[in-house]
């Protein structure tokens, strides 16, 4: 029996051990013990809360009416169960976010415009199951009557300065019909036709005084909670220094008046790769770039050693 007793004592003796380490975990390697990095331990849900006021491009939310507050709380909670795809937005937005400002300046709407593409698309080009497309989700129709190319060569609504400028235009036509920012966004989502049909319904063009489809209704709201999360994001337990945001890539741009028959040897010729002219113009859809006569196109070529 005696041998079994010292296995006995040895399983006992590891698992002190084992229980030492979980109850001390080791300090990482990278940071000492007066390490300045703000490191703060995960809180739970509910010890954040909604601020005592949102707004959207200067529009109040009314979040004094408890069925407003609400409807915000529901968003802010469920976006803080996802703090990872939080942390993207705010890094990607130092890609984007200085275009979009200086696009909302010169086409004098106001900045905050640019939550929605945050809602629209995470800052993806990504497409929908209803063939919306792009940072700012055009479909086919409305990126054309904004003036957006699409065809089986180009399509604009990949090209992130011409889509941001089709956006801003259609959210203007949208304040210019209900005067009020939250309905453009709202009409963005439904589309302004169908949100001007509700309003006159109802007899009301106040946001938060109609009874609207679900997904519409929780839209303005996310836009509004998202810009809350995104300007204090340490409200909320996400700590970035301006060194962890992305930046946009040094680019210089190409004129191109003529067609090209093939892409790889256009941007061999022209000092960089097939890959990163893809990447930097996903506009340009395929392996060639056919140009109308009397027509122009920019290309991008990042400024790195390829």
């Amino acid at each position: 029996m005696k041998p079994m007793l010292t296995q006995r004592k040895i399983l006992a003796t590891i698992a002190v051990v084992c229980g030492l380490f979980a109850i001390a975990p080791a300090q990482p390697r990278d940071m000492a013990p007066d390490s300045t990095h703000n490191v703060t331990p995960m809180m739970s849900l509910s010890s954040y809360h909604l601020p005592d006021s949102l707004d959207f491009c200067g529009e109040h939310v009314p979040l004094e009416q408890p069925h407003v507050r609400e409807q915000a709380e529901r968003e802010l909670y469920l976006m803080l169960q996802d703090q990872g795809q939080l942390i993207i937005n705010i890094k990607r937005s130092g890609i984007f976010f200085p275009i979009f400002d200086s696009i909302a300046r010169a086409d004098s709407v106001p900045d905050d415009l640019k939550y929605i593409a945050v809602i629209e698309s995470a800052l993806r080009n990504a497409r929908s199951p209803k063939d919306a497309f792009g940072i700012w989700q055009f479909i086919e129709s409305t990126g054309k009557k904004m003036g957006l190319e699409i065809n089986k060569d180009v399509d604009e609504r990949l090209n992130v300065e011409k889509a941001t400028h089709a956006a801003f235009m259609y959210l203007q036509e949208g304040f210019g019909t209900f005067r009020s920012w939250t309905m453009a966004a709202a009409g963005y989502n439904m589309g302004h036709e169908f949100l001007a049909e509700q309003a006159l319904y109802q007899r009301d063009t106040d946001f938060y005084h109609l009874y609207l489809n679900e997904e519409t209704s929780r839209y303005v709201f996310r836009i509004a909670v998202m810009k809350e999360i995104m300007q204090h994001p340490e409200r909320y337990g996400i700590f970035l220094t301006p060194a962890d945001m992305y930046a946009h890539d040094s680019v210089r741009t190409v004129a191109v008046n003529s067609s090209i028959s093939d892409l790889e040897g256009w941007a061999v010729q022209n000092g960089t790769t097939y890959k990163w002219v893809k990447i930097f113009n996903p506009w340009i859809l395929n392996r060639n770039l056919p140009i109308p006569r009397g027509e122009q196109y920019i290309i991008k070529i990042p400024v790195f050693n390829n």
